[in-house]
C-alpha cells in the first residue's frame, strides 16, 4: 500500500488498520521520515479516540518517539519536524516538572525549525501562540529554571577550549541534570 493510500485512512474509522500497516513496515526495519511522521499522526488520532488515560499517554509518547526519530533522519523534512513538535508538545501533559521543562524546550526547537520551513502553517502558528501563553503563565521559579537550563545547555554545547574549563563543563552538566 502506498503512502497516498495510507493517507486516505486518516480521519476515518480505519485509523487502526493504517497504524497497524505502518507498524508492520516499521517492525520490518523500514524507517523513513515519511513512514515515521505518519505513524506519529496515527498515534495522535488513536489517542484522541480513547478514553483510557493510560492508553492515551502510551500512544502520545509512542507517537513522539516516532516523530522525533523521523526528524533525526531528516531535519529538513517538514512533516517530520511538524509532527515532532506536535507530539512533543502533547507529551508534556504527561510529564513531571523537570521533564516538562526539558520537553518544552525541545518542543520550541521543533516548532522554530518547522516555522522556518513554512512560516504560514496554521497549526504551527496556533501552537506558537499556545506555547507563548503557557510560558507567560509559568511561576517565577519555573521561569528562572528554564532560563538557567538554557544558559547551562548553551555552555555545554560550546565545550571547553582548554583543560582549565573542563571543571566548569562538568559543573554545568551536573546542574542541568538537577534542573
Amino acid at each position: 500500500m502506498s503512502f497516498e493510500d495510507i493517507d486516505k485512512l486518516f480521519g476515518t474509522d480505519n485509523v487502526r488498520s493504517g497504524y497497524d500497516m505502518l507498524r508492520e513496515h516499521y517492525n520490518g526495519k523500514e524507517k523513513s521520515p515519511d513512514l515515521l511522521w505518519r505513524l506519529a499522526k496515527f498515534c495522535h488520532e488513536l489517542a484522541g479516540r480513547t478514553t483510557d488515560k493510560e492508553k492515551k499517554k502510551e500512544l502520545i509518547l509512542e507517537g513522539r518517539d516516532y516523530a522525533v526519530e523521523g526528524h533525526h533522519l531528516d531535519e529538513d523534512h517538514f512533516n517530520a519536524v511538524k509532527w515532532a513538535a506536535i507530539m512533543t508538545g502533547q507529551s508534556t501533559d504527561y510529564l513531571g516538572t523537570k521533564e516538562k521543562i526539558e520537553q518544552g524546550s525541545k518542543f520550541k526547537e521543533y516548532l522554530d525549525r518547522a516555522l522556518l520551513i513554512d512560516a504560514k502553517e496554521y497549526a504551527l502558528l496556533h501552537m506558537r501562540g499556545r506555547y507563548s501563553y503557557s510560558v507567560a503563565n509559568l511561576s517565577w521559579f519555573e521561569k528562572r529554571l528554564v532560563i538557567a537550563k538554557t544558559y547551562l545547555s548553551m555552555a555545554i554545547k560550546l565545550k571547553p577550549v582548554d583543560d582549565s574549563e573542563n571543571e566548569l563543563l562538568q559543573e554545568a552538566t551536573k546542574l542541568v541534570g538537577k534542573c
